[in-house]
């Protein structure tokens, strides 16, 4: 007699096995700076880099002491920014990473900065220290992270 129950069991765990996988590729970025206390965060990324159209990630909001705390659903390495008043901050995010970083000190920009057309905002990429990853290889070692060896590269080129 051929009984459906292994075919139900192996649809079931593979639709619970799915929707856990479907977290792991979650970023978290956290980190604190008091000067931002109140604000609303929010991580862009570009929907393509040829019209470099930006694409809302996520976003969240900071509290009275300055701590924040956001999820970015992910499916691959991105580089993903945040406008801050006259900065730029951006850093290279991997899959299923939970990020420590550390913004800049609050700096708006000035009525003449926004008056003027042709003002560039200062591009600042953040220092970030990995505090977990989800079930993929070890944490590497400072000198060794994705940011650090991006940053390296272009200070060098």
């Amino acid at each position: 007699m051929n009984s459906p129950m292994p075919r139900i069991f192996i649809v079931l765990f593979s639709i619970l096995t799915a929707g856990s996988l479907s977290g792991a590729d979650a970023v978290t970025l956290r980190g604190e700076n008091p000067t931002y206390a109140g604000d609303t965060l929010v991580f862009l990324s570009y929907a393509d880099m040829i019209s470099f159209t930006e694409k809302e990630l996520g976003r969240c909001t900071v509290n009275d002491s300055g701590y924040f705390e956001c999820r970015i659903p992910l499916s691959e390495t991105r580089h993903i920014f945040t406008h801050l008043g006259v900065y730029n901050c951006y850093l290279y995010a991997e899959p299923g990473t939970s990020y420590e970083i550390q913004l800049p000190r609050k700096r708006e920009k000035s009525l003449q900065d926004q008056a003027n057309a042709v003002f560039e905002e200062t591009a600042v990429h953040l220092n970030v220290k990995i505090v977990d990853r989800s079930g993929r290889e070890p944490i590497p070692p400072p000198g060794q992270e994705l940011n650090f060896e991006i940053r390296a590269f272009n200070d060098s080129f």
